[in-house]
């Protein structure tokens, strides 16, 4: 239980339209080891400039009340 970090759930690698509207936080959230939404602790590096063509990451990271942090990453990609 101790070792364990959060989770994620949601991030993955996207597609989307030029001029698409992207939300980086649509359908992802964040649960701590003991089952509790911590999505609202979810912070996330990186833009995506939906006017433009190419492949964007974003780091999302989430750090728990123990302290204990994860981070996952997610291409979007824009065509």
């Amino acid at each position: 239980y101790y070792k364990k970090s959060p989770n994620f759930d949601g991030v993955v690698n996207v597609t989307i339209n030029l001029g698409d509207k992207f939300d980086k936080m649509a359908d992802v959230s964040a649960r701590d080891t003991s089952g509790s939404v911590i999505t609202d602790k979810v912070k996330v590096k990186g833009n995506v400039n939906t006017q433009k063509s190419g492949e964007y990451l974003l780091e999302y990271t989430v750090k728990d009340d123990m302290g204990r942090s994860k981070s996952q990453y997610r291409y979007v990609t824009v065509r």
